[in-house]
Parts: structure tokens; sequence; C-alpha cells
């Protein structure tokens, strides 16, 4: 019997990748947010943007929440960290005070003001002590639906069990007046460089499994905390 080979054909990374997105530039729609803490550091928190591209012709996503009965998504899908060092409490280099809280309350916010949904997070003020509760109403509320936005995504690049190459697809850093995300066509998004948003692994054959865990990672030079200002 001869191979199907159309889902290594159209991956870089092999295997099921042709149904998730890589790190590069993307026209995308966010369907949900998440926060997590991390495993081995619990005094850092993570953000994520669940995504998906606009519809493909002929394309067989994955099942929606994994659950045949919602059937399945219209394009690719990915998880992106918003930032891929995480949200804690600290300082600054200057000495001034960071808290992990308000960072996280500033990602949404600004989420809003990229999205166009800024009367939807004045309406916010005063109702949350956490921004997991603000990321829990944004969630339920879904004033992000069908809202389209381009995407400069980068990754954390790992080798898994098989040697195929993955991605921890994450957001870059705002840079001379570009941002990670922007309206289509404003001509306000990154434009994708791998020499710059690819993080490449120490040790090439080394394989990472989740995010929460940055050590094994060569951070560029140019990488600082993320910001969305």
């Amino acid at each position: 019997m001869n191979v199907d080979l159309t889902d290594l054909l159209e991956s870089k990374s092999g295997g099921k990748g042709g149904k998730k997105i890589t790190p590069g530039n993307h026209v995308l729609k966010i369907t949900s947010l998440s926060s997590k803490v991390d495993e081995k550091y619990p005094e850092k928190k993570y953000i994520f943007l669940h995504v998906e591209t606009e519809p493909i012709e002929g394309f067989e996503g994955f099942y929606i929440d994994n659950d045949e009965s919602k059937g399945r998504h219209l394009g690719k899908i990915g998880k992106i960290s918003a930032n891929p060092f995480g949200y804690k409490d600290g300082n600054m280099p200057s000495g001034e005070p960071v808290s992990q809280d308000r960072s996280m309350f500033m990602f949404v916010i600004n989420l809003c003001k990229t999205l166009g949904i800024t009367e939807w997070a004045k309406e916010q003020n005063k109702k949350h002590s956490t921004p997991e509760s603000l990321i829990d109403a944004f969630n339920n509320t879904a004033p992000f639906k069908n809202k389209f936005l381009e995407f400069c995504v980068g990754g954390q690049e790992w080798i898994n069990a098989e040697g195929y190459t993955n991605y921890n697809l994450q957001l870059p850093k705002a840079s001379n007046n570009k941002y990670s995300m922007a309206g289509v066509e404003e001509g306000r998004c990154i434009k994708f460089d791998s020499a710059v948003h690819i993080y490449v692994p120490k040790t090439k054959n080394v394989e990472v499994k989740n995010f929460g865990n940055d050590d094994d990672f060569e951070i560029p030079k140019s990488s600082t905390a993320f910001s969305l200002d």
C-alpha cells in the first residue's frame, strides 16, 4: 500500500505539526486566554493566547477542545506565550518595583486596546481583584470573537522524541514602534526574522515539553522583558 505523506509534506516539524502554526507572521484570531503558574518557580506566572488562523479550504483541523461533538477547527491553531520569561514581582534595573498582577493586568488591557474593545475593558474597571478573574471574564464574554489581528510569532525551539523540530510559541518584544500584534494591514506588526525571533537550545537534542523552564535556552542578547506599550 502506498503511504500518504501529506502531513509530512505540509509540516516543517513533521507529524501533526501541519495542524499547528509555526513561528512567522500570521493573521490570527484569539479563541481564549489562559494563565499558568510555573511548575518549577511558583512565584512566576504565564499568560497564553490560544489562537487560530483564518479558515483553510479543504483543511481538517484538530477537534475543538478535543471534543469530536464540537467539530474541527477550520484553521491551524497555536498556543502563544505572552511573555516567555513569565510574570513575577521584582525590580527593574533602575530599582523601580514591578508588580506581577499589574503586569498581567496591563497585558490584557493592552490586548483589548489592540483588538479595539476598549469599551469592554472600561466596563471591567474595579470588578476584578486578580488577573485570573479578568481573564475569565474575557473568555466568558468573548468580546474578541472573530476579530483577526496580524501577529509576529516567535518560538523556543525543541526536538521531540521522534527527532522533529517543534516550537514553544511566544510573542517577541516590541521594537522601533512595531508590535507583536497589530490590526491587519496597519503596517504596525513586527516583520518576522528567524535570527532574532527563534530561541535555540544550547543542546540541539534536548527535548523540552512545556513552558515554564527556560534554563535550557540561549536567550539572544537583544531580548529583554516583554512589553506591549
